[in-house]
């Protein structure tokens, strides 16, 4: 698709050198001449059709909807941005973006991208969107309503004295700074996909969910706007430098490190009163990964397996767009849900391969000892093949002064 004038011009131009070269070759009754023909031929309809649409764009000839479909607004976007004849310069700036972050996003038709800044962008391109539906399980719900689009679920509910408590926000000004949070993180207009998944009731835990939700893809937006961060690839082959974070003393800082410049975003908050949380797999609005976790277990071993349990929602869920968020509650546990399942399995055989775990002695023979040599020969920290164990015998017990109980809180200064 033809997105700029500048794309307009070049394509004409690359149209009217095909043109000149299939006249040339409109005599000649050799094979390949003729084969080269029919291809060259092919061709030049497939650019005029580019260069059609983009006139009846920039004539007017479309139809502009605010009722439609989560794919149908991300389409749209594009051609009502040409209608109006609005530059990516301009529609980058307008929309608070940099002007390569536009072209990335109109070269996928947003993909990726969140639905509070489709809406922003719509509204930009002055068309109020009314209502927004997406299919999930092969059912059509809607995400969006206008009507009901300042509705905070759960108001009445949320933690705020907690909540200053921690300093999220002020007591002089808590409701205000808390509307900001909800609104400018993005995940109220994702409220609608945990209605499938997460939050059935209007309960304090489904509030308090909510609100460590706000605040972690708020403090995400922070990093984003201060950070020149690429677009993660969705091929996992870098992780095995990830792994091997894990012998080093400050491993999680520098495992927080390499995910920034991977695109990943990772925020630490601990978790609120009334819920058990252990981490998150969420979608920025600008369709960054951004991977909370609350170290409720302060705990090694832990810590590596929740974010490689999150890293699998992130690769296997939220990049093939099944579920723009995955809030997780006692990970580990022998839950039946078979996409925690697959992230479990991702988890235990991405940090250490079956191969790998096949050829430890530790399972068998299992002492401190054992541990640390298996540990060496896989270039690994000792308490996550400590933890396997444990959880692989259901017997927390037995080599516990490998886990390091009280360290991963320390290195990130939580409380």
């Amino acid at each position: 698709m033809i997105l700029t004038n500048e794309q307009l011009e070049l394509t004409q131009e690359t149209l009217l050198r095909f043109e000149v070269t299939f006249g040339e070759l409109s005599s000649s009754t050799d094979l390949l001449k003729v084969m080269e023909r029919d291809a060259l031929l092919s061709t030049i309809n497939a650019l005029k059709e580019e260069i059609n649409e983009y006139f009846s764009i920039i004539n007017g000839q479309i139809t502009i909807k605010n009722s439609l479909m989560l794919c149908e607004l991300r389409q749209q976007l594009v051609v009502h941005r040409i209608a109006n004849g609005l530059s990516q310069s301009c529609m980058a700036k307008a929309m608070g973006i940099s002007k390569g972050l536009l072209i990335r996003f109109e070269a996928t038709e947003y993909e990726n991208v969140g639905l509070q800044l489709l809406l922003k962008a719509s509204e930009i391109l002055g068309n109020s969107i009314a209502e927004v539906f997406d299919s999930v399980d092969d059912r059509v719900i809607e995400i969006y309503n206008n009507q009901r689009a300042l509705d905070i679920p759960f108001w009445e509910l949320l933690p705020i004295k907690e909540l200053i408590k921690r300093n999220w926000i002020t007591a002089k000004n808590a409701t205000s700074e808390l509307k900001e949070v909800i609104y400018g993180s993005g995940s109220l207009t994702n409220f609608a996909y945990h209605k499938k998944t997460k939050f059935g009731e209007r309960t304090a835990k489904e509030a308090a969910l909510f609100a460590w939700e706000s605040r972690i893809l708020s403090e995400a937006r922070k990093i984003i706007n201060h950070t020149e961060l690429e677009y993660v690839e969705h091929n996992p082959i870098w992780l095995h430098e990830l792994v091997a974070l894990s012998t080093d003393p400050n491993g999680p800082l520098l495992a927080k490190e390499l995910l920034l410049s991977k695109g990943i975003i990772l925020v630490i908050e601990r978790h609120l009163d009334q819920t058990y949380l252990d981490g998150a797999a969420l979608l920025s609005d600008e369709g960054f990964p951004v991977i909370g976790m609350t170290l409720r277990q302060d705990r090694i071993d832990n810590f590596w397996f929740v974010l490689f349990h999150e890293l699998a929602h992130v690769y296997l869920h939220l990049l093939s767009n099944k579920f723009p968020v995955f809030l997780d509650e006692k990970i580990g546990d022998k839950n039946l849900d078979p996409l925690e399942q697959e992230a479990n399995e991702f988890a235990r055989n991405t940090l250490i391969t079956p191969e790998q775990w096949a050829s430890c002695v530790s399972p068998v023979m299992i002492n401190e000892n054992a541990v640390n040599i298996d540990a060496k020969n896989l270039d690994i920290h000792p308490a996550i093949i400590a933890g396997r164990i444990q959880f692989e015998k259901d017997d927390y017990s037995i080599l516990r002064g490998v886990v390091n109980h009280g360290k991963i809180r320390a290195l990130f200064g939580v409380k």
